[in-house]
Parts: C-alpha cells; sequence; structure tokens
C-alpha cells in the first residue's frame, strides 16, 4: 500500500517542490493556510489525525524576515507554536515529521561553514522564531527530523531566482527600447548557499528512507553572495545585464538585520554517508536550463 504523505505549505515555494516530486511514490496531500491554519491548534492535531499519514512533511512557515521583524507575535505563532501543533498532530496519529529550518539560527559571525552543534545565535525576529520551533518540535518528538535549508530557490513562488529573472528581463527591454537603465544592485557581501529546492526534496527522499532523526543541515555544497549569483544566472541565460555590488548596509534601513554568513556545512549527514548535496553551481546549472526548456 502506498505510504500517504502530508505537506504543510504545500502551496509555497519548498512545499510545491516537494509535492512534484513526492507525488509518483507517496499518496500525497499538499495544504495551505486556507485548509489548514497551523496557528490554530485544535484545528490542526485534528486535520492531521483525520489524514492520518504515515509522513508529513512541516514546510509551513512566514518566511518574510522583514514582517516578522514587525509583527513578532504573529511570526511566533506561525513559526514557533504553529510548528508545536503540527508536532502533537504527528505524535497523535502516529506519524513521521520533518520540519524545514533556517540558517538565519546563526549570528552570522563565523569565518567558516557553520556545523549542527555550533551554538545558535538569530539576530532577527524570523531567525528566533523558527529556532523555537525547533525547539518545540523536538519536545513533542525527540524523532524528528529538523533539516536547516538556506537561500532556497525553485519554480514557485518567492523565488530570488525567479525574481532576478524578471528584473533582468525588465532591463533588457529598457535597453531595447533606446533606453539607459541603471544597474541591477545586489548585496556582495553577504554571504550564504543558494540551495535548489528539488535539492532538498531529494535529500528529504534520503532522510525518510534511512528513517533519520535529529537535526541536520541540508543546503548545497560550497557559498557565494547574491551579486556572485546574479551575475552567474545571467551568463547562464546570456542575458547581457548589468550588475553592480554594494554592501549589505545600503539597503539596512527599515529592513530587519541579516547575518552576513550563514553557510551551512551538512556535517551531520557526511558523517554518516548520507548527503547527497551536490555544490551549488551544478544544482544551479540544472535548474537554469530546466527553466529555459519550460
Amino acid at each position: 500500500m502506498t505510504e500517504r504523505l502530508l505537506i504543510t505549505g504545500g502551496t509555497g515555494l519548498l512545499g510545491g517542490d516537494l509535492a512534484a516530486f513526492f507525488s509518483d511514490s507517496y499518496d500525497v496531500v499538499a495544504v495551505g493556510s486556507a485548509i489548514c491554519d497551523i496557528r490554530d491548534y485544535d484545528q490542526t492535531v485534528a486535520f492531521i489525525v483525520s489524514r492520518k499519514p504515515d509522513v508529513v512533511l512541516h514546510a509551513a512557515a512566514w518566511a518574510d524576515v522583514n514582517a516578522c521583524e514587525d509583527d513578532e507575535a504573529r511570526a511566533m505563532a506561525i513559526n514557533a507554536e504553529g510548528s508545536k501543533n503540527v508536532a502533537v498532530g504527528c505524535r497523535e496519529a502516529g506519524a513521521r515529521l520533518v520540519y524545514y529550518s533556517t540558517d538565519y539560527v546563526f549570528d552570522g559571525t563565523k569565518e567558516l561553514p557553520y556545523v549542527e552543534d555550533d551554538a545558535v545565535n538569530p539576530i532577527n525576529v524570523y531567525g528566533r522564531s523558527k529556532y523555537a520551533g525547533e525547539q518545540l518540535v523536538c519536545e513533542v518528538m525527540s524523532e524528528a527530523a529538523i533539516l536547516r535549508v538556506a537561500w532556497l530557490y525553485g519554480g514557485g513562488p518567492g523565488s530570488f531566482v525567479k525574481e532576478l529573472i524578471r528584473r533582468g528581463r525588465e532591463y533588457l527591454l529598457k535597453s531595447d527600447e533606446g533606453e539607459s537603465p541603471a544597474p541591477l544592485t545586489m548585496v556582495s557581501d553577504q554571504i550564504g548557499t543558494p540551495t535548489w529546492t528539488m535539492e532538498v526534496a531529494r535529500q528529504t527522499e534520503v532522510v525518510l528512507q534511512k528513517k533519520l532523526g535529529g537535526i541536520y543541515h541540508c543546503t548545497a555544497e560550497g557559498a557565494c553572495s547574491r551579486y556572485d549569483m546574479a551575475v552567474t544566472i545571467f551568463r547562464l541565460l546570456g542575458m547581457d545585464v548589468a550588475v553592480e555590488p554594494c554592501p549589505r548596509k545600503k539597503f539596512a534601513i527599515n529592513q530587519a538585520p541579516r547575518p552576513l554568513y550563514t553557510p551551512l556545512e551538512n556535517a551531520a549527514l557526511k558523517k554518516i554517508d548520507s548527503s547527497i548535496m551536490r555544490d551549488y553551481g551544478s544544482a544551479l546549472i540544472e535548474f537554469i536550463q530546466q527553466f529555459k526548456e519550460s
């Protein structure tokens, strides 16, 4: 019998691609907040129990970093208490749980990639709410798998790569019309690891197959800035778009603080010979090729 898999945040960037990836091997139900508002304890637990899933992939989150800074109560209700509600539902239903967290649990002051044992120290509300979610999930289900991901891009809404391509097309359109558009400015001193959502899905499959629990970093190998990423994407697409580097502080006015260095080392997965994450360049090339073909 095909196992049942429930995905929260199923209409989002990560959840949508998780649903697409697992639909061939599981009986997948992907839901958004309109169907299951994870802030509502009774609704969430009842919904999960009624669906009788074998596995729950908890991808629902409020990931608007600036908005979270302005409304800490809502961020905690969704990312922290909402995650606890999902965990309770999984416990009551006897389902396995994978919870997706973030590199923003770290403060970005380390000079080497972060490993799972490094001390967390989030510097914004979003990071604090996601770390609180980690703690609450572990309290309810110690056997849950927590995957810390970062700088996600993919085919769904909110993808940095798709937004960058849209801006590049606008630049080229203006150029074609005889205008002299200003170069696109991209942050060059904030370093992280662009990670394709489909790579996260593949790694999640390994986590499920091996019945892993605990905290794992789950990002592509290597690191770059948003500026480096933009230059690479336009080169791969053959788009002659001018891009200028700029410091993070240029965008810091009225924005939540961001950690400047958060590459993650998939140390725990590598220790048990379970990491299948590729370097970010190889994954990005494949994504861009698929984008061009579609």
